[in-house]
């Protein structure tokens, strides 16, 4: 009788063995696909962390040089993007990525390392004097006209040796959006928005960002997030433009920052509410 009792309590210990093992298997194996997932999430925008510099600059698709060249690092999924030049790579954390980023450069007189860091919306530039010379790009070769300096002084030097910065001014790194404002390709009398289909006549107020070395102008506010969360989609023709637009502020967003609207309609594209924050998409194509 004890021995069959002793029996009894090995095969449950047994057994008992058996099923935390199976349990325990599983968790890994669960664990190693979840990391698998991550690292590939991490690398949909561009070139994955790790994988070293890119020949070819994400947003405006020119060749980017050792001198010039601009990172951007998304902590989101741990991946790091590569650009041309320092417009390129703010334009990108501006329209393409959500929360925080960290852009990093290098001074064009001395190499000293440039960055800005965005935290909960704001950003914060090291060292606190760079500046940054950012002129309307007019010629093929961005990296001459979006330059960053550690201080005035610096690029005084610079300018007194290069004539593309001869007579320039420059603004304070931390000055982000008149930087881009500076810095962009001259707008043409009339453009087309790609999400409503509507002519624009752009201006100052008038949205725009850039995919793949094109700049694009939108109609009003809200069609902006909209496409860059899926430019693809939108290029492609796979999204259309609503037919419904009634109840729209500004009427049927047509208005292309003329009247109505104003560039300032947030309802635009048949939505009542603001539009999503988008996220970042431009480095690789995205189905829609």
């Amino acid at each position: 009788m004890r021995d069959s009792v002793r029996l009894a309590v090995l095969i449950a210990a047994l057994v008992l063995l058996l099923v935390s093992w199976a349990a325990l298997t599983a968790a890994n194996t669960h664990s190693s696909q979840q990391t698998v997932s991550v690292a590939k999430a991490g690398a949909v925008h561009g070139a994955a962390k790790g994988s070293g510099a890119a020949n070819t600059c994400e947003l405006c698709q020119k060749p980017i040089t050792a001198e010039n060249e601009a990172t951007l690092e998304n902590p989101a999924d741990g991946s790091v993007h590569h650009y041309a030049c320092i417009e390129c790579a703010l334009i990108s954390a501006r329209d393409y990525f959500n929360g925080d980023v960290t852009v990093r450069t290098k001074s064009a007189r001395r190499g000293a390392k440039i960055g800005w860091t965005r935290h909960q919306g704001k950003w914060q530039v090291s060292p606190a004097s760079a500046v940054v010379m950012s002129l309307p790009e007019k010629s093929s070769n961005c990296q001459q006209d979006h330059l960053a300096f550690k201080d005035a002084v610096e690029f005084s030097s610079y300018a007194k040796t290069h004539a593309n910065a001869a007579g320039h001014r420059t603004f304070a790194a931390s000055q982000v959006n008149a930087i881009l404002q500076a810095g962009k390709q001259p707008a043409p009398k009339e453009a087309t928005c790609p999400v409503m289909h509507h002519a624009v006549h752009p201006n100052a107020q008038t949205e725009w960002t850039v995919y793949k070395g094109k700049t694009y102008y939108f109609c009003c506010a809200g069609c902006k997030p909209k496409f860059t969360s899926n430019p693809v989609g939108y290029l492609s023709g796979k999204i259309k433009p609503p037919t419904n637009t009634a109840g729209m502020k500004g009427g049927a967003c047509g208005s292309h920052g003329d009247k109505g609207c104003g560039g300032n309609d947030t309802g635009c594209a048949g939505e009542s509410g603001p539009a999503k924050t988008p996220v970042a998409k431009h480095g690789k194509a995205q189905s829609a």
